[in-house]
């Protein structure tokens, strides 16, 4: 029982599942066997109470779920062997593509054809990392490095030999997650002024940091 009002309470948790579900139309119900994997999946989330934004479908957390939703759907129609049911489903799917506003209408836009120059000022900075030593960076540029063996997620600057960041406007929260947008600001401001690091290049508002190198 207790196990159980783990997966639906709080009441994000019980909004999750819904909005999981009837983009499927619900079909995955009607094959039994397919909900083992699916909640084991709700399980891995729903447990974790240190991560509580993987009780909500925002990010990549809902990712590893979709193929088992799409699986049991099949399974599900094939239980029904009626037409109705793949009818539902194409109508849930398109309404959910729709209402949660899904990626693929980012081709209907006209800034999907340009690339705006935040990226183009990011890339350049990017370029000049060296790929064999340790580098900081702010949580979203971090995947652009993970070649190297040591990224540390700024603030933290453990022994990085090179900081990356992109103070560019209107950007999200997200990409200062390990931090916040003043905290960014305001350790680029001492950097500037500490003496270990120095900027070896900027463009636009994406700047490098080198560490000083120590005598």
């Amino acid at each position: 029982m207790a196990a159980i009002l783990t997966i639906v309470t709080p009441q994000t948790k019980l909004l999750t599942l819904f909005d999981s579900f009837w983009p499927f139309a619900f079909l995955p119900i009607a094959a039994p066997a397919t909900l083992i994997p699916i909640f084991l999946q709700f399980g891995v989330r729903f447990f974790d109470v240190s991560h509580q934004q993987s009780w909500t479908l925002l990010y990549h957390y809902s990712a590893p779920l979709t193929p088992f939703l799409a699986y049991g759907s099949i399974m599900g129609i094939r239980s029904f062997k009626a037409r109705w049911a793949t009818h539902l489903l194409v109508t849930t799917s398109l309404l959910g593509l729709i209402l949660f506003h899904a990626p693929v209408f980012t081709l209907l836009k006209s800034g999907f054809y340009y690339q705006p120059a935040w990226i183009a000022d990011t890339r350049a900075v990017l370029a000049r990392v060296p790929i064999d030593v340790p580098v900081a960076a702010q949580n979203n540029l971090i995947p652009h490095l993970s070649s190297r063996e040591k990224v540390y997620p700024l603030p933290l600057i453990g022994d990085a030999q090179y900081l990356v960041v992109d103070l560019h406007p209107n950007q999200s929260e997200y990409n200062y997650s390990t931090a916040t947008r003043v905290g960014i600001e305001e350790l680029v401001a001492r950097l500037t002024f500490s003496g270990d690091f120095f900027v070896s290049f900027k463009q636009g508002d994406a700047i490098l940091f080198q560490r000083v190198p120590s005598h």
